[in-house]
């Protein structure tokens, strides 16, 4: 299992400012589209249904769906993402309501996007550990599960993904994806051969990285992946790389 496998991979993501007379006529995707109300109201229109969406209203929609919509409120926001879907979603269309957890991530994931403050990797796993919460998945159309122990490495994997500027502790990981310490540690050995704390420590690492090619500076990129200190990331960035973050 690679550090980019994603369950969707995004084609094209967005967040709309919703205001009176915003409309888009009636077309088609070949992708999956994903739409999810943070504020305001639309009717959104797919082939023979329609849909008032709300606050932390949500709908997911198959490809090949005659879609369109039209803004009932004067103000708000949306997430609009388009993506492949490797696997089977079980409904062509379905309307969801976000928690109070699953809109938390939907707003972390909006403030990502619009603030363009986070690589598109990182964008990528925040929308895939929301869609691994919101959508029915049928884990088991993946050829290489071996067992019930990739899909807890996959939701933690997510977890620790959308969690890299506020790093959870072990018992909050395996805590959030039902499943014991030790379960979860056994999983990580079998498919990752690290424990699950260096495993979240070289995702951190490895996001810092590429924050630091695309021109962040040692500073922001050490806050960003959650590290108390540009020190105290220079020492775990050299442990872990043997280079410096400066020769980056």
């Amino acid at each position: 299992m690679s550090d980019s496998k994603s369950l969707f991979n995004i084609q094209h993501m967005h967040v709309t400012e919703l205001h009176k007379g915003l409309s888009f006529a009636p077309h088609r995707h070949d992708n999956c589209q994903f739409y999810a109300v943070l504020e305001g109201e639309v009717s959104y229109h797919c082939d023979e249904d329609n849909f008032i969406l709300k606050d932390r209203d949500a709908i997911i929609i198959a490809p090949g769906k005659l879609r369109s919509l039209e803004c009932l409120s004067d103000s708000g926001r949306a997430i609009i993402s388009i993506f492949n879907d490797e696997i089977t979603l079980t409904e062509n269309i379905r309307y969801m309501k976000m928690d109070d957890y699953q809109y938390a991530t939907a707003d972390k994931l909006a403030n990502a996007i619009a603030g363009k403050i986070e690589p598109s990797s990182i964008v990528e796993m925040r929308f895939n550990y929301l869609a691994a919460e919101m959508f029915d998945i049928d884990f088991s159309a993946f050829s290489y599960l071996d067992d019930g122990s990739y899909k807890a490495c996959y939701v933690a994997e997510q977890l620790m993904m959308s969690n890299l500027e506020t790093p959870l502790k072990l018992d909050d990981i395996a805590r959030l994806v039902g499943i014991s310490r030790a379960g979860l540690e056994r999983a990580f050995q079998k498919h990752f051969n690290v424990s699950v704390m260096r495993k979240y420590r070289i995702l951190r690492i490895n996001a810092a990285r590429k924050m630091l090619e695309k021109g962040l500076s040692i500073s922001e990129a050490a806050y960003l992946t959650g590290f108390s200190s540009p020190q105290h990331f220079a020492t775990v960035f050299k442990n872990e790389t043997n280079v410096t973050p400066s020769s980056i």
